[in-house]
């Protein structure tokens, strides 16, 4: 069935990606891969399935003070914007904070809070800044390359063993250590429900103070 995203004027038809052929998703950049993927082909414009289906909102711990509005192009005067999980520019999809100019490419504001990486014998933790640090460049123990801390990385803290987010882009999330994978999903979508629930909220209490203001500015004017 093709669907149709707000981004581009036509439908979109499940693409079948043939041996061989490379197509870069026109939502996050990265190439397709093995995923499923919905197209226009007179425009060679493509989204990964998951990108087709986008929150339009996120909240997230690497910036607790505002919510993260979906973004189809950046809305910078250079038409692009600088992640600031892995520092990289990006040109297409992200979610920004336009308060806070605060952005992030949409696979990198997916990236699993934890890892396992076969580098190192404990789980991983994605670290938004690492406390104490005494400088702002580290050597990554995967490729032993410079890593800026300015920037997102994985990190074990007893281990002191850290990693840029690229090195670890095809480990694996840990298994749960309780509870079916069921009951993770309904605790997601009632954290998710919650969540937008109390973005309602500060909503509606944002109309009722501009309400007010407004109501206080007339009774000032007839004075």
């Amino acid at each position: 069935m093709p669907f149709q995203h707000f981004d581009h004027p036509h439908l979109l038809d499940l693409h079948e990606l043939q041996e061989g052929e490379k197509i870069q998703c026109s939502g996050c950049e990265l190439p397709g891969g093995s995923d499923s993927m919905y197209g226009c082909n007179s425009c060679n414009y493509f989204l990964h399935e998951k990108c087709l289906n986008l929150k339009r909102w996120m909240e997230h711990p690497a910036h607790p003070e505002h919510p993260l509005t979906f973004l189809p192009k950046p809305t910078y005067p250079n038409g692009s914007f600088r992640c600031n999980a892995c520092g990289d520019d990006g040109s297409a999809f992200s979610y920004c904070c336009a308060f806070c100019e605060f952005d992030l490419h949409t696979h990198c504001a997916s990236l699993p809070r934890t890892v396992v990486h076969e580098g190192h014998s404990h789980p991983l933790t994605l670290t938004f800044k690492l406390s104490g640090a005494e400088t702002t460049i580290f050597t990554c123990d995967v490729c032993n390359g410079n890593a800026d801390l300015q920037y997102w990385v994985y990190n074990c803290d007893d281990c002191n063993f850290g990693t840029h987010l690229g090195c670890v882009a095809h480990a694996q999330e840990p298994p749960p250590s309780n509870g079916s994978s069921n009951e993770l999903e309904q605790l997601q979508q009632s954290m998710n429900q919650m969540m937008e629930t109390q973005l309602e909220m500060a909503r509606l209490q944002n109309e009722i103070t501009k309400t007010q203001l407004i109501a206080a500015s007339m009774r000032w004017a007839y004075r």
